[in-house]
């Protein structure tokens, strides 16, 4: 059995299709994972929490500091401790 021009350019085309589709989930996969999350509003110890597991923990630091009037020793120990 042979297949002409015609079948092979076909063959091509759905090989090119699926590629492209699996470059769009491969994208969308890894944009999905980089997605930062939406930082709490209300609750102290959910934004402190929320930016110590984005990598922030000075910037909760700080927050902790800001918002309760403690020294920056009992606010990185509250950090810490959450």
């Amino acid at each position: 059995m042979s297949v002409g021009i015609i079948g092979l350019l076909i063959i091509a085309a759905v090989l090119l299709v699926i590629a492209a589709v699996a470059v769009v989930v491969v994208v969308a996969v890894r944009a999905s994972s980089r997605a930062t999350p939406i930082a709490p509003r209300n609750d102290l110890a959910a934004r402190v929490r929320w930016l110590k597991t984005s990598g922030r923990t000075e910037q909760a630091i700080h927050l902790v500091c800001g918002e309760t009037g403690m020294d920056q020793m009992a606010a990185t120990r509250f950090v810490e401790s959450l």
